[in-house]
């Protein structure tokens, strides 16, 4: 056992279980194919709509398979085929159903097992093909000294993923700094800036097959880095980190164009509502105004897919049986600030007192008050804004001053 908080029996099951369900889809899948090709209706919904969420369904039951295996103890050539067929399913459905969590998870994976050059370029053109804009991406793309068709300008979840920029930087200037950098990562602020997915309760739940930072350990085997005091850590993989050494590796200078990720500065605000102005910071206006206009003029799919909703509405069938009870507009601009790492998300148990350190003042040199997003689920979301400000609502969303 890797991971001491997973139950060993359940794992031994779930692997069994999702085994015998990714053999049998993929039978019905062929079956399904045929039907289109002959022109057989079994179904009231389209053939091809079944095959889409039935891989989609696949790919979640094969990532969820690897992290049972390798929590469980087993060898990292234990899910290598299986890992081929998650890249065959990613080829047919795309990153933006399984979203980007998944999909930064699922590419340092093939990393850390060496997959091929000729597998591994299909995600890469996947994630072209999407126009995904992410500069950790690109990172472990051209580490591998691989090229993607774009140049990303921002991350695309801020928190926790900006925070490895400054471990790629330090490794360049002091590795023991880095070394120490990567731990401070994996033991804290990798959980923390996932509060919003319940990851630090999730070994408490049913379902449990342990939580690995793969990102953190493809980073260090890219630059190298000494990982030693990671080697028990519930989060670091520290085996498949060092399963193969086979692969060269090219760290090229990260340049990360700031007047790109702050391009929302010279933008026109939130032309859509000014008084979000007073709490929303000048580099997320053209952001915001954005989501607003765009939630009022694309269909619900469109709107859902652009803004990668599905880690927050699991399906757009459920998406729209909440739009139809109450506006949402608020509920996801919260959640788009979050990921920019305005607003800080977590737990309602947590006390906000150990994680005030970690709440970014954006608002240069006014004077600013904590307030607090009052969504209605289990968890708290927190900011910084101007004291001056008196916005009591974010549409549905209530604002509180805190202190």
């Amino acid at each position: 056992m890797r991971d001491t908080l997973c139950n060993e029996d359940y794992l031994k099951k779930k692997i069994i279980l999702n085994e015998n369900y990714i053999r049998k889809n993929i039978e019905e899948i062929v079956v399904l194919q045929e039907d289109i090709k002959n022109g057989i209706q079994r179904y009231p919904r389209e053939n091809s709509e079944i095959i889409y969420d039935t891989k989609l369904m696949l790919f979640q039951m094969i990532y969820s398979s690897i992290c049972a295996k390798y929590s469980l103890g087993l060898s990292c050539d234990s899910f290598e085929e299986m890992y081929l067929l998650g890249v065959k399913m990613i080829s047919d459905i795309g990153y933006r159903r399984i979203g980007y969590v998944h999909m930064i998870q699922f590419f340092s994976i093939g990393m850390l097992l060496e997959i091929s050059a000729k597998e591994m370029q299909k995600l890469i053109e996947k994630a072209d093909e999407e126009e995904q804009d992410d500069i950790l991406f690109d990172f472990l793309v051209s580490a591998c000294g691989w090229e993607r068709n774009i140049n990303s300008s921002q991350f695309q979840k801020e928190s926790p993923y900006s925070k490895t920029l400054e471990i790629i930087k330090l490794a360049a200037e002091n590795r023991e700094a880095a070394n120490i950098r990567l731990k401070k990562y994996v033991e804290k602020e990798w959980l923390e800036g996932h509060a919003s997915y319940g990851w630090k309760t999730a070994h408490k739940k049913v379902g449990y097959v342990g939580l690995w930072s793969f990102e953190s350990a493809a980073l260090a085997k890219i630059l190298a880095l000494n990982d030693e005091k990671l080697k028990s850590s519930s989060h670091y993989p520290y085996d498949l980190a060092h399963y193969k050494s086979n692969k060269r590796f090219s760290v090229k200078a990260i340049e990360t164009v700031e007047k790109n990720r702050r391009k929302d500065e010279t933008g026109e605000g939130i032309v859509s509502n000014r008084e979000l102005e007073c709490i929303v910071p000048a580099q997320f206006q053209n952001m915001v105004n954005t989501a607003i206009m765009d939630y009022d003029k694309l269909e619900d799919e469109e709107f859902w897919n652009k803004y990668k909703l599905s880690e927050i509405w699991y399906t757009l069938e459920m998406y729209e049986d909440d739009k139809k009870k109450a506006i949402l507009l608020g509920t996801i601009l919260v959640n788009l600030l979050v990921d920019k790492g305005y607003i800080i998300q977590i737990d309602y148990k947590e006390d906000i007192e150990d994680y005030i350190d970690n709440i970014k003042n954006f608002w240069g040199e006014q004077e600013i008050k904590l307030v607090r997003f009052e969504l209605e689920n289990d968890q708290n979301y927190y900011a910084k804004v101007p004291r001056i400000s008196n916005v009591k609502n974010m549409y549905e969303v209530h604002i509180l001053d805190e202190r």
